[in-house]
Order: structure tokens, then C-alpha cells, then sequence
């Protein structure tokens, strides 16, 4: 009966919203009649809460899950409709329309995300609509949309902030545009204490530096070269170690000795020339782009000996487990034997680039009958190599001092891949209907070596299409109905070892749709039918070194839920009121029995209808304030239900249910000019956001944040 969920939604619920408006997307247009869900957030809802954390802005969208990691959203872990939310690997996130990830073929685990700062607009797009963007296309795409070339002749803006534990921010800007020329540069530098304390002393927090460049010329009115650059750096001492729960209940922002030792430090370059050519129907953008990233990951790995396992150890830290507590607590000192510590060392080079051609052809035969074709062809290379080793410390009085042993080698090995992808979407609108229908081709090559062993090398092929085709039929001037099915691929890593059968679902939706001048309402409900549901292995989820990065297949799933959000804004004399809702559910589980060895669902037997980790039944977010005048004043109120840290029964451990609450106040001293406060977590809540891959981890505390912003 629940597989009806569709039908009743289409046939049984009341109109909501589309979250869209505008679409700011590369090749522009308005996005009302897509039979999909599909979102953005414009760069006047990024000014209200001045979001530096990505986790933390799409918590506001519905259809997405989210595992916290840090709490400022370093390493952002998202998932969409059920697709498993750890290190955003079966999405794609997209800079201006271009893949951002660090390799998104041949390692598409996201430890590299585009700064917020740098950031205009985002946009979400979910179902058939995801066969324009690719590999991974079972979940869904994020677009971010970085700030553009000023249309003045000169403007220099100005965001300068400072907050709770340390927290500093400045985003500099100036650009414009004079005869046939425009230019942009934009810096970013924000970085903080961080709101964890080390029992053995130290900071805990990042500091993190960004730079883009744009320069545009004008050939003729419709046909313009744009080049972009950036780079960025990034120090975090963050770790992947948590605590106990009873240690949590005591204090959650506490660290152990034992992570003294843990930092990460990156780099990132990008490069990307575009050319755009337009006329009265057609409108075609030509990209050429390079990406680096380098990234040195400093952290606990456990112990030398690997039968103590830290995330035992943590879940019960009494009796035989007690000594090796206190060793990384630091309250005892290592005796030399099964409690030397060992710390990986994990040094990573990617790179990604190709060749992007995205175009958009309308033909208006007349008002009631209009086509309109998308394409995209692209050529891309993307490729990383792993070069990691260990070092072991002996814990004495709370300090990790190096136990002599010799730094060894554990992983050094290449993967590589070459694509070419193809997409076309056909939309046909005769009167009140629009249909449409497209595939997506992807043609892959992989090649793997490892570098510790002669002659150790493979290769593999993998092609996929990804069919869909989908209705939109418009009820009343308001009111419109939508559905769409398509076919959802998630293209593995070269070195999956799974063969090559990509992870497949067959994905529905439908429901209703209603906007008005600038408010909307969506309700949707989708179904994910997945023929062989797949997870990736990863140290930050648990994973033994020897199985990082394998690719394991659980076989049939299914993902079914309800996505519902209203945007409206109503006046009471000269005061604005703007009122926001969004809530998801969704029902996720595992529709086989089989033996799981990833740790991420656990190791042990899973059986049908366990749970999806890290997905919650229920969320919902409530955004609301009052604009009058100079002033506005916002309340951003966001709830996750209980989900749960693994499948297997044994050792399943629940992430509680949590709320937060944020607060921002603007005064307009001028026009262009603002002061504003922030609070993030007012109801100073302390949460549990994750056990993976050792022991419990805390969400953000209550941190303010106070600021100018000004433009001139």
C-alpha cells in the first residue's frame, strides 16, 4: 500500500510550493513549468543569515538529509531522498555549473566544498530534471553560484564580522563594468578558535582563505568571453575522534588528549574559461576548466594493535576497555604494549578538468505551442593519488610523544578517469501541458595502480543511460499538477571491485505545485526503487585501512517520502511578515538480507527493512520575522527527528532527535549599508550529530556573531 504514496499525493493534496521563482541557472531560465523539485536560494535570503556553513543553509530545503561532522561545515555531508549523506558522494555539487569535486569519477568522496563567501545563489534540483548533471544522478545536484561581475561602473563591497570563541570574517570585493570589459575581485578570510576544548591545551578551530578573479569582454552584444580563477587554503584542527556518551553528558565540547595530534591542511586552485553565445532563440556556453586539490589529513587512526577498536572502546568504556579510555583521554599513560597509538598521515592529490558544452534552443510556433531543447556534451579527466603512512605515540601525561618506531607506509596507490557525457531534455508545451522527456549518456574509463606493488595495475569501463521523461499541467493560473520517472545512476570509483554495475534505481514523483506573484508552495511525493544499493567504504565512517575506499553492494532498497514547503510574505500596516515552512518525510530501508562488511550500515547481518543510516523519518524547518522600514528582525527554527548510526542491529546505536534555533537582526544605517547580528543556536541545545566513525560528536553550541556590510 505504501507504493500508492504517489498517487495519493497527486490526487489527494493540497497545492505547495515549488521553491522557485527565478532560476539563476549558467544558461538562464525560468524553471515554474520543470516536473520536478528543484530550488534556489537567492543571494537577498543568503544576506539574512549570512551563512558560512553549507550544512547549516540547506537544512531550510525539504527532500535533504544531512550528517553533521564539525559543526562549522567543513566538510559538508549531504544527501538527498534517502541517498546516503556521507561525504556528499552520491550528489553532485557543481560550481557555476562545472563539477567542484576534487574527482568526481575517480574519488567522488566531496573534502573539498566551494566557500560560501564566494557565493551569490544556490540551487537544488531534485528527480527527472537531475539527468541534466551527472555521473551521480539517483539523489539529485546542487549548484552553486558564485558572485558576479557588477554591472556599474565601479562598486567595492565590504562584510566584516567577529563572534563567539575567536571567530573573525572578512569578504572584500570591488569590480564593474566599462565599454566592453567587466572585472571582478573578491577575497574571503574567516577563521575561528574553535568551540571545543583539548583536555591536553590547544586550538580547535580553522582558519580559511579564498581569492576569485573574474575578467569578461564583450566581443558583441550577444557573444562574450569570461574567465574565471581562484585559489583557496584552508588549517583545521579538527578531528575524526569523539567522546563517550556519558563524557557527552558531562561536557559535549570536549576533546580527547588522543587528538591532540589531528589537523588537516588543503589547497585548492581553479581555472575556468567560458564562451557564451546568444541570439532571440538560442543560447550556447562553451567551458574549459581545471581544478587542483592537495589535502595532508593528520589524525587519529586508532591503536598499533587493531584488535582494541576505538569505536568499542568509546561505546563502553568499562572494564577491559577501561585503560585503553584513559589512554586517550589522557588520564593514563601508554604502557608499550596494546595501547600505543598510531596516528595516518593520509597526503592526497586530485585533479579534475575537461570540456563543457551546455546550449538551450527555443522555438515559439505560437502562444499555446512552444519547444524547447536543452543539450550538454562534456569531455572531462579527473584523477588522485593517495600517498599515506603511520606513525605511533605513546601517550605520557596527556601529551602524545613519538614511540620511535619507524614511519610506515600503508597505502600509495593512482586512479584515474576518462568521461564523455551526453544529455538532451525535451520540453513541449501545447496549451495548459507540458511534456517532457530526455536521457543522459555517460561513457567511463578507469585506470588503478598500486604503487606498492609491481605490475599492479587494472582497468575497467563502465557506460550508463539515465532515461526520463516527465508532465506538468497547469490547473489554474496558480495551480499546476507535476510527475516524472527516471532512471537514477550512481557511477562508482575506479576502484570499486564491485564489477561493472553501477548502483541503479528506477525513481518516481508527483504532486502539486502553486504560486503567486512572490509566493509558492510545493508538495511532492517520490518513491526511489533501487536495484542494488551501494556505500562506499571510508575511514571517516569507520573503515579498517585495508578496506578504504572498496565499494559494497547491499543490494535492493527502498526509499519513499513526502516533501512539502511554503514561502509566503503578508503585510499588517507598514510591517512585513515572511513566513517559511518546509517538511520531509521519508521512509528508507534495506529490502534484503545479506552479510554487510562496510561499517558504515555495520558489520554483521543486515535484514530486510533495517534502516538507511543517517536518515531521519521526519524534519521540518519554520522561518518567520518582521521587516519594518530600516529594521528586520528573523527566527530560523529547524527540527530532525531520531535516526540511527548504522543498519546492523548489533551495536546500533540512536542519533537523538534535535532542534536549533537561529536568530538574525539587520538595522539599514544607509541604503547600502547594515549592521547585523546573528545567533546560531539560541536555545544553546547540545546535540549529537554523529557517532562515525568513533564516538559521540557535538553539533554547533550557541555562538553569536556581530557585523557591518556595506557596498560603495
Amino acid at each position: 500500500m505504501k507504493k500508492f504514496i504517489i498517487l495519493l499525493t497527486g490526487i489527494t493534496c493540497l497545492p505547495v510550493l515549488a521553491e522557485e521563482a527565478e532560476k539563476i541557472e549558467v544558461i538562464g531560465k525560468r524553471f515554474s513549468i520543470e516536473p520536478s523539485s528543484s530550488t534556489v536560494i537567492d543571494a537577498e535570503q543568503l544576506d539574512v543569515f549570512k551563512p558560512t556553513d553549507l550544512n547549516r543553509l540547506l537544512k531550510t530545503v525539504s527532500g535533504i538529509q544531512i550528517q553533521e561532522e564539525d559543526g562549522y561545515g567543513l566538510r559538508p555531508n549531504i544527501g538527498m531522498r534517502g541517498a546516503h549523506p556521507h561525504r556528499s558522494r552520491k550528489i553532485l555539487i557543481m560550481e557555476d555549473g562545472i563539477p567542484s569535486g576534487p574527482a568526481p569519477y575517480a574519488a567522488p568522496a566531496a573534502y573539498y566544498v566551494p566557500n560560501m563567501n564566494l557565493m551569490d545563489g544556490i540551487e537544488v534540483n531534485k528527480g527527472s530534471s537531475a539527468v541534466r548533471s551527472g555521473p551521480q544522478t539517483i539523489g539529485g545536484s546542487i549548484n552553486m553560484i558564485t558572485r558576479s561581475i557588477p554591472l556599474v561602473s565601479l562598486l567595492s563591497t565590504i562584510d566584516i564580522a567577529a563572534g563567539s570563541y575567536g571567530f573573525k570574517k572578512a569578504i572584500l570585493s570591488n569590480g564593474g563594468s566599462q565599454g566592453d570589459w567587466g572585472w571582478l575581485l573578491l577575497v574571503s578570510d574567516i577563521g575561528t578558535e574553535g568551540f571545543k576544548s583539548l583536555n591536553s591545551g590547544g586550538k580547535t578551530g580553522f582558519h580559511k582563505q579564498d581569492f576569485m578573479g573574474k575578467l569578461r569582454y564583450e566581443i558583441t552584444a550577444n557573444q562574450s568571453f569570461e574567465l574565471k580563477y581562484g585559489w583557496s587554503t584552508e588549517y583545521s584542527a579538527e578531528t575524526y575522534l569523539g567522546i563517550s556518551r556519558s563524557d557527552f553528558d558531562q561536557d559535549a565540547y570536549q576533546r580527547y588528549a588522543a587528538s591532540q595530534r589531528d589537523n588537516m591542511k588543503n589547497k585548492h586552485g581553479t581555472l575556468a574559461l567560458k564562451y557564451q553565445i546568444k541570439d532571440d532563440n538560442t543560447i550556447q556556453t562553451i567551458t574549459a576548466y581545471q581544478n587542483r586539490f592537495d589535502r595532508r589529513w593528520s589524525k587519529l587512526n586508532g591503536f598499533t594493535d587493531h584488535t582494541v577498536d576505538v569505536r568499542s572502546v568509546l561505546l563502553e568504556p568499562v572494564g577491559a576497555n577501561q585503560h585503553a579510555y584513559e589512554v586517550i583521554k589522557g588520564e593514563d599513560d601508554s604502557l608499550g604494549t596494546t595501547d600505543v597509538l598510531e596516528v595516518g598521515n593520509n597526503h592526497r592529490s586530485f585533479y579534475s578538468r575537461g570540456l563543457d558544452w551546455q546550449g538551450k534552443h527555443t522555438l515559439k510556433l505560437s502562444e499555446h505551442f512552444v519547444n524547447e531543447m536543452d543539450w550538454g556534451l562534456r569531455y572531462h579527466e579527473d584523477g588522485i593519488r593517495r600517498d599515506h603512512t603511520l606513525d605511533s605515540y605513546n601517550m605520557l601525561h596527556s601529551i602524545m610523544v613519538e614511540s620511535g618506531a619507524p614511519t610506515m607506509t600503508s597505502t600509495q596507490n593512482r586512479n584515474s578517469s576518462q568521461s564523455i557525457a551526453a544529455f538532451v531534455w525535451d520540453t513541449v508545451t501545447i496549451s495548459d501541458w507540458s511534456l517532457s522527456a530526455g536521457i543522459r549518456q555517460e561513457w567511463v574509463e578507469y585506470d588503478n595502480e598500486n604503487l606498492n606493488a609491481p605490475f599492479a595495475k587494472s582497468q575497467s569501463k563502465q557506460r550508463a543511460s539515465m532515461p526520463g521523461i516527465g508532465a506538468f499541467y497547469r490547473i489554474t493560473p496558480q495551480i499546476a499538477w507535476l510527475a516524472g520517472a527516471y532512471r537514477g545512476i550512481g557511477l562508482s570509483a575506479g576502484d570499486d571491485g564491485t564489477g561493472e554495475h553501477p548502483e541503479e534505481s528506477i525513481n518516481y514523483e508527483s504532486g502539486f505545485r502553486w504560486t503567486h506573484l512572490k509566493s509558492d508552495a510545493n508538495i511532492i511525493g517520490f518513491w526511489n526503487d533501487y536495484k542494488n544499493i551501494q556505500g562506499a567504504c571510508s575511514f571517516s565512517e569507520g573503515c579498517a585501512a585495508a578496506d578504504v575506499d572498496k565499494v559494497f553492494n547491499g543490494g535492493k532498497a527502498k526509499v519513499y517520502g513526502l516533501e512539502a514547503n511554503l514561502n509566503y510574505k503578508f503585510s499588517i500596516a507598514k510591517i512585513k511578515v515572511p513566513l517559511n515552512l518546509q517538511y520531509t518525510l521519508t521512509r528508507a530501508s534495506f529490502e534484503a538480507e545479506f552479510t554487510s562488511a562496510l561499517a558504515d550500515w555495520g558489520v554483521g547481518q543486515v535484514q530486510k527493512g533495517d534502516p538507511l543510516p543517517y536518515i531521519s523519518k521526519n524534519q521540518a524547518t519554520v522561518g518567520t520575522g518582521v521587516e519594518y522600514e530600516r529594521f528586520d528582525a528573523n527566527l530560523l527554527w529547524n527540527w530532525k527527528g531520531k535516526s540511527y548510526d548504522q543498519a546492523v542491529a548489533a551495536d546500533r546505536a540512536d542519533i537523538p532527535a534535535a532542534y536549533y534555533l537561529d536568530a538574525s537582526l539587520r538595522y539599514h544605517v544607509l541604503d547600502n549599508w547594515q549592521l547585523y547580528i546573528n545567533a546560531d543556536n539560541v536555545l544553546k541545545e547540545k546535540t549529537i550529530v554523529s557517532y562515525r566513525p568513533f564516538g559521540a560528536r557535538p553539533g554547533k553550541p550557541f555562538t553569536t556573531m556581530y557585523g557591518i556590510k556595506g557596498s560603495f
